[in-house]
């Protein structure tokens, strides 16, 4: 089966805009409901305002229903009314309606604060045509403001603790990198501004493993645990809100704001009692890609066929266009694993040699479960390859990937994968099963994180392949080190990888005196960025990415037909959406 360097380049690029949406698709999985905010009184009342102060007249209104009001500066104007014997809820309602007026506030607590709708759609950053608060965007209402009282305090704090030297607050639009974090893990403003990041981008599992962490730091810190209170009441995580707010209950000095933030949030866990389990979404991949040499033609132009050199008929330089749609399902598995489905199709077209296109179905099954510094990821991977001028194949690949987080600096990763690739025979390929092969591939590798600035990644990989045909047999022995860059303006990774393979058996239909071995030196540059930092307005959560990668090969070997350079350069747009989410926070 005809497999060319190309069509691997452009898997593996695939491959990598695909598992990096997965990893920065979002995890808010409230969904949304609107609600008013209605305060039965069993209670009927009489009652005559002509010319009444608006404020006046609402604490009047107030106090014939045991109801502490609390009522904005910005609610101005006056009031007739006239009411025998109604109800006072009615009432109460029917002044709202008619002033444009929001009341937000708990029932259980009796705490109603009143303001203009004007006001509440800034604060809550609703639309003007929204009359009325939805529950969980007031939790993060408070919870913001909590978030500021805390930067005030440290400001206060760090002023007087550093004399005349003065605190300069990190402006929100800087992005903080998670180098930065785990350079200052205990660094409560910062930490804050990161959290926050990570929330607006949607990856609300790394906002809660940040507040989480700092609840280890600072346990009475009242602030905190509510703002990790609003994400988990984001992200349908029931058992842990719940448990959360038991905890908040019993600290002391609690403030009637405090407390009405638990009452609410409680309030909502329990009328959303059937959180959602599962949550989907769909990727989106688009990749071009120019090679100077698309179908690896011999630095020489010429390749032994059964110990006779001639001419390469391939093209050398061609486009190829790819694109890509995923959909993914995930569902929570206790406290802290997640099962993972993933289903993908690819199709990938060249310009000029179009007997190299492709179609690809794939679907993936994992497990991704994580301890306190260790992580756990089986899966098993299903494949089916359609060639347009070679015979279909089906591969089977399973394996586990797992990690070890040994301080904030080092962490050590180590993976195995079977794979079991068939091609099929037919009328056209009497000989496809020829390839047909089983793999093992054991890799380690580490990670280091240098600074700020600068991490880098080392991985070593070992491969057997046993196939049919044992001229098709080889080890493969791979060297990849990374170099990765967390500038402001992008992500820019650099990576040198040095392969060595060595065939078990000579190939008589290639060349019958010599063994084959190839060493091959591959070099890439691969940079990212948010379309949203460009243009927040089409791309507010920064889930849409631009990538653009350059890559050299360098192949030699023992012979001529794979002895060649390449050069290629990539452009990748991907898009990730949560299908089950009602809104973005």
């Amino acid at each position: 089966m005809k497999f060319s360097f190309t069509r691997k380049r452009i898997f593996f690029f695939i491959i990598f805009f695909s598992y990096t949406q997965i990893a920065l698709s979002a995890y808010n999985t409230t969904e949304v409901v609107n609600k008013k905010i209605l305060i039965p009184v069993n209670k009927n009342i009489s009652i005559n305002f002509k010319n009444t102060e608006l404020s006046k007249a609402l604490n009047i209104l107030g106090s014939h229903s045991n109801k502490n009001i609390i009522i904005s500066e910005n609610v101005t104007g006056y009031l007739t009314l006239n009411i025998k014997d109604a109800p006072w809820s009615e009432v109460f309602n029917a002044v709202l309606e008619m002033k444009d007026l929001v009341v937000i506030g708990s029932e259980t607590l009796g705490i109603l604060k009143i303001y203009t709708s004007s006001e509440v759609d800034k604060i809550a950053n609703v639309g003007p045509s929204i009359k009325f608060v939805n529950e969980t965007k007031l939790i993060k209402t408070l919870i913001e403001k909590k978030e500021t009282e805390i930067e005030k305090k440290e400001a206060k704090k760090q002023k007087q603790n550093s004399g005349d030297i003065a605190f300069k607050p990190i402006l929100i639009n800087k992005n903080i990198s998670y180098i930065q974090i785990l350079q200052k893990p205990n660094d409560l403003k910062l930490n804050l501004k990161y959290a926050r990041q990570q929330g607006e981008s949607g990856n609300h599992k790394q906002t809660i493993s940040t507040l989480e962490r700092l609840i280890m730091l600072y346990p009475e810190n009242v602030e905190i645990k509510l703002y990790l209170l609003s994400v988990l009441v984001q992200t349908d995580s029931p058992t842990k809100a719940l448990d959360l707010i038991n905890n908040i209950r019993i600290l002391p000095d609690l403030s009637s704001e405090d407390l009405e933030t638990i009452a609410v949030a409680e309030d909502y866990l329990k009328e959303d009692n059937d959180p959602k389990l599962w949550n989907f979404y769909a990727d989106l991949s688009l990749g071009g890609v120019f090679s100077d040499n698309v179908n690896s033609v011999s630095n020489t132009g010429k390749k032994s066929t059964a110990d006779v050199v001639e001419e390469f008929a391939s093209a050398r330089s061609d486009y190829t266009l790819s694109k890509s749609l995923g959909f993914t399902a995930s569902r929570t598995v206790g406290e802290i694993s997640s099962l993972i489905l993933n289903f993908n199709s690819t199709a990938s077209r060249q310009d000029e040699e179009t007997t190299d296109d492709f179609n690809n179905l794939g679907l993936m099954v994992a497990l991704d479960t994580s301890f306190e510094n260790y992580g756990v990821s089986p899966y098993i991977m299903f494949s089916d390859t359609d060639n347009k001028t070679a015979a279909e194949n089906h591969s089977l690949i399973w394996g586990f990937g797992n990690y070890f987080l040994i301080n904030d600096k080092n962490t050590i990763n180590y993976g195995f994968s079977y794979a079991d690739s068939k091609s099929d025979n037919n009328s056209s390929y009497t000989t496809a099963d020829a390839t047909n092969s089983k793999g093992y591939t054991y890799s380690v590798g580490h990670d280091f994180i240098l600074n700020k600035l600068i991490s880098t990644s080392t991985d070593i990989t070992y491969a057997i392949s046993d196939a049919k045909d044992a001229t098709n047999d080889f080890e493969n022995y791979d060297l990849g080190l990374r170099l990765n860059l967390g500038f402001s303006f992008s992500y820019i990774s650099i990576g040198n990888y040095t392969s060595v393979n060595d065939y078990a058996i000579k190939d008589p239909s290639i060349n019958s005196n010599i063994l084959r071995t190839d060493l091959t030196n591959t070099t890439d540059i691969i940079a990212t960025k948010a379309i949203g930092d460009f243009f927040p307005k089409y791309d507010p959560n920064r889930n849409l990415f631009f990538s653009v990668a350059y890559e050299n090969v360098i192949s030699e070997s023992n012979i001529l037909n794979f002895d060649y350079k390449a050069e290629s350069i990539t452009f990748g747009l991907t898009k990730s959406a949560h299908l089950n989410k009602w809104e973005i926070f």
